[in-house]
């Protein structure tokens, strides 16, 4: 009889457990997100960066909750609006979770969410902060659709009622019985990234003689700018990246110098060297392209070359251009004095030898004895590999007219080298004409609308890379195509997009008991089946 009362016990306390501690969730019992994985890379130090591991299998929790050996679920709000980035991630990882999920915006450029929120320097900051971590748990960046939001923010309610005490579990009954959350694992297992053993991209390049004498091998002066950007996670990548601005200084300077070469208010007898234009990718991936690109150029080409002027970031987004200063780092030599002196008069800038490791393109240079130099917004490069900014929104490049003035200033200097005359000087009237505002305006615009390429960087015949050479091929003439095959990058490619799985799971303690709850009740009918037949066959005798 008391196992009988036991078990109706049980199922009582069972059924009063659910009820009591029911949460109501509008989400189903199964869903899925679908997100990109934090980049994992290798940095000249050899070491690795970035998310390290992919698989996830875990219970997520709002960031503000309990989310020891859980994963993390952040918003792009949350990141918006945090006093401190670093004081919000340190504390996130200081509780040991075992994923992060962030919650990215549908709209990804700058362009699109400028008007709505003037700052997002605190995301950009976390990107950063993340791509110089080496963490050993998966990190994804969720897209925010319709129920990954519902999810979302039915975990924030949850933390909420649980800080505010509404939600608590006073005991080990309560820990073991009650449903305060409905639980959710998220699962995902792309395998983990492997090295890319071989990639093909593409450096372009045109040569601009002022000589009527084909092949004269003139002495050069070389303008080499990068075209690939990063983002952290390079699948929502799109638009230009931080190398936009020399990108766009290359075609404009081009484009500018062609105008020189054919107008009838120069003297081509006054020029003493040609100019070599480049544009090459792999500035993240140390430059890679941009070596063996010298190893391939023609020898006579590569040994006429006296200097060669590295553009890298242009543009700081954090001073406003016309205050802005332009660094020179590299060896300083008669003819590179000569350039950054006349640089001087319009830009202002810094003579700075770096040493030890160099993440800029001048190196690359120096290393096979070409004399070289870079000319930088940034006063020393970044200490990791990777020198452009790791976002996922476009960059917020600054109007026509303040790149006219920055581009043209760099033309003068690049005008007063070539020239034998000291009082070479480009006309102001002849750089409106050469370098029309719309020129850039347009040249922007589809820059920072293009798509990228779902990889690290840009490959070959992609629709980025052959929209550069279309661009580039009207600027310049008799642009060049030089495939260069990368043998091994230091970047580790993780399926390109990820379905991550959310499966509802409800408090096992409590099932357990509904389990045994059961099982006795039914026990309990047998029993009394097994007492009504005694009491029959008592009866009958």
């Amino acid at each position: 009889m008391l196992r009988h009362l036991l078990a109706i016990c049980l199922v009582l306390i069972s059924c009063l457990a659910s009820e009591q501690t029911h949460f109501d969730t509008k989400l189903p019992d199964e869903f899925d997100l679908h997100g990109y994985q934090l980049i994992h890379f290798e940095g000249l130090d050899g070491r690795q960066y970035g998310s390290l591991h992919s698989q996830l299998n875990f219970i997520v929790a709002h960031y503000s909750s309990d989310i020891f050996r859980k994963a993390a679920i952040i918003s792009f709000y949350d990141v918006l609006y945090a006093s401190s980035v670093q004081a919000m991630l340190s504390q996130i990882l200081s509780q040991k979770p075992l994923g992060l999920l962030f919650l990215v915006p549908e709209k990804l450029t700058k362009s699109e969410i400028f008007g709505t929120y003037p700052d997002v320097s605190n995301w950009e900051e976390l990107q950063m902060i993340l791509s110089k971590q080496s963490l050993e748990i998966p990190v994804y960046f969720v897209k925010e659709e319709e129920q990954t939001v519902a999810f979302y923010n039915e975990q924030r309610e949850v933390a909420f009622l649980k800080a505010t005490g509404q939600i608590r579990s006073q005991n080990w009954w309560s820990q073991l019985f009650s449903i305060e959350i409905p639980e959710f694992v998220a699962f995902t297992n792309p395998g983990e990234a492997t090295v890319q053993e071989e990639n093909t991209v593409e450096v372009f390049y045109s040569l601009l003689s002022f000589s009527s004498v084909p092949d004269s091998n003139r002495p050069i002066i070389a303008i080499s700018a990068s075209y690939d950007a990063l983002s952290i996670a390079p699948e929502l990548s799109i638009g230009m990246g931080a190398s936009g601005a020399s990108l766009l200084a290359v075609l404009s300077l081009a484009k500018i110098f062609n105008e020189v070469k054919h107008s009838k208010r120069f003297n081509a007898s006054d020029f003493e060297y040609d100019i070599l234009f480049i544009l090459s990718p792999t500035a993240s991936l140390k430059y890679e392209a941009t070596q063996q690109f010298l190893e391939i150029l023609k020898t006579n080409i590569r040994e006429s070359i006296r200097l060669v002027v590295c553009l890298d970031s242009l543009i700081d987004q954090y001073n406003n251009i016309d205050e802005q200063l332009l660094y020179v780092h590299g060896l300083v030599t008669e003819l590179s004095e000569k350039f950054t002196q006349q640089l001087k008069l319009t830009v202002g800038n810094k003579n700075e030898e770096q040493r030890g490791v160099q993440t800029f393109e001048h190196t690359v240079y120096k290393d096979k004895g070409i004399p070289a130099i870079t000319v930088s917004s940034l006063y020393r490069p970044y200490l990791q590999s990777i020198y452009q900014k790791y976002s996922i929104f476009d960059s917020q490049l600054p109007c026509s007219q303040q790149l006219f003035k920055l581009y043209t200033s760099i033309a003068d200097a690049l005008f007063f080298t070539i020239s034998s005359s000291t009082q070479a000087k480009l006309p102001i009237d002849f750089l409106a004409t050469a370098l029309p505002l719309s020129f850039l305006s347009n040249v922007t615009a589809l820059l920072q609308y293009t798509p990228r390429s779902p990889a690290h960087h840009l490959q070959k015949d992609s629709p980025t890379t052959n929209t550069l050479y279309a661009l580039f091929t009207q600027s310049a003439h008799h642009v060049q195509r030089m495939s260069i095959s990368l043998k091994q990058s230091p970047y580790f490619y993780p399926s390109p997009s990820v379905t991550i799985h959310a499966s509802r799971v409800g408090a096992r303690g409590l099932e357990l008991l509904v389990f045994i709850g059961t099982i006795l009740y039914l026990m309990l009918l047998t029993g009394i089946a097994q007492h009504l037949s005694r009491e029959k066959t008592i009866k009958k005798d």
